[in-house]
């Protein structure tokens, strides 16, 4: 017997099988979306934390270091140099150089949390700016996508951010992680640490 709805030049209502089929993909597509957010949520979150935990390494040492006032004081250059030690003491004057602010205060090394600082201080108006140095493990890497902005200096990858009340820009070279903290804008912090990271990065390797 001919189908009545075939006779009307109707379309068919689709089957029960292939309405299931529809929803099946459409639930699949929903799925693959949510937890396409889920994982970007969690590598966002990941990338937060690891980039705020490796600024705050530089931010404490400002602190401790620096604004705390426990750095020596020191009248002579040959002092500082002797301070910073093999291999860092040649670098003092081409930073001094680099870093054309108000003069240095103090160079020397600042052991804190398990950790050693090869620590610079300058003066910048009333200012003070730590450029600090200190080993990094295989794991102490910037991700890719971070909390904070970044910027290319003569190759090297600074890493900025406010953390506090402090600006901080940090980069990697070598074994070594680099700091340039200080309570400057964000803006004059990372001019200063463009100019001053291509020559840390001489005495740390590639």
């Amino acid at each position: 017997m001919p189908d009545p709805v075939s006779q009307r030049g109707l379309t068919p209502p689709p089957s029960n099988a292939a309405t299931r089929g529809r929803g099946s993909a459409r639930g699949r597509l929903i799925s693959s979306l949510v937890m396409l957010a889920v994982v970007a949520g969690a590598v966002a979150f990941y990338s937060i934390r690891k980039s705020n935990q490796l600024f705050d390494l530089g931010v404490d040492a400002h602190v401790h270091c620096t604004t705390a006032g426990v750095y020596p004081r020191q009248t002579q250059r040959v002092e500082m140099e002797q301070a910073l030690g093999v291999p860092f003491a040649p670098m003092l004057q081409p930073l001094l150089d680099a870093a054309g602010s108000g003069g240095v205060v103090s160079a020397f090394q600042c052991p804190l949390g398990g950790r050693n600082y090869f620590q610079v201080i300058f003066k910048n108006g009333e200012a003070l700016v730590s450029v600090m140095l200190t080993r990094r493990n295989d794991q102490e890497i910037f991700p890719r996508a971070l909390a904070g902005r970044t910027v290319e200096a003569s190759g090297i990858r600074l890493h900025e951010s406010r953390r506090q009340k402090y600006s901080v820009a940090a980069f990697e070279s070598g074994g070594w992680l680099g700091f340039v903290v200080s309570a400057l804008s964000e803006d004059q912090n990372g001019d200063l640490a463009a100019r001053v990271a291509p020559v840390v990065a001489r005495y740390t390797g590639p």
